[in-house]
């Protein structure tokens, strides 16, 4: 396990592709059934200031589910780890576009912990494979599902061949 970030070849922005409705709106109900299929439903979402928080709040409205969203960047003068509405005890899903090195997630799991909310479960469209988020993920106590895996290698081969990313299967724990 490594706290060093993540060097990878290819950035993949899903920020971008977010600001186009119809790719958001497919983004998150692929994020959104996976969510579905989970043995407990959540409460809220939770997602991440700095990760992707369009695609969080999406994912919240298709849902009909309340959306906090955790700020990485802590200071007293911000007030409360969360925007939006936290209980004690809230089972809660974190949701991000990708977990790689997962200091973010990670970072958000333990302040929701000390929020008193029960993490139900990690979900995130794309895990980097470069990266240890799995691992980190699982140590804490957590699963981390991703609708897909991708390493530099898979999006060097796509680029070869020119075809377009297709996600694969839900990848459980």
């Amino acid at each position: 396990m490594s706290d060093e970030r993540v060097i990878v070849r290819y950035y993949v922005n899903l920020m971008e592709a977010v600001t186009v409705y119809v790719n958001l709106e497919i983004l998150a109900s692929v994020l959104a059934s996976a969510i579905r299929d989970l043995p407990e439903q959540p409460a809220r979402v939770i997602g991440i200031k700095k990760g992707n928080p369009i695609l969080a709040y999406e994912v919240a409205r298709q849902l009909q589910l309340p959306l906090a969203l955790f700020k990485t960047d802590m200071s007293y003068k911000l007030g409360a780890p969360f925007d939006g509405k936290l209980e004690p005890g809230d089972p809660v899903v974190l949701v991000d576009d990708f977990a790689s090195d997962a200091s973010m997630l990670i970072n958000a799991i333990d302040n929701l912990h000390a929020a008193a909310a029960r993490t139900v479960r990690v979900v995130v469209l794309i895990e980097r494979e470069e990266g240890d988020a799995r691992d980190r993920i699982k140590k804490q106590g957590f699963a981390l599902r991703a609708i897909c895996r991708v390493n530099d290698d898979h999006i060097q081969a796509l680029i070869d061949e020119d075809k377009p990313f297709q996600t694969g299967r839900i990848l459980n724990d």
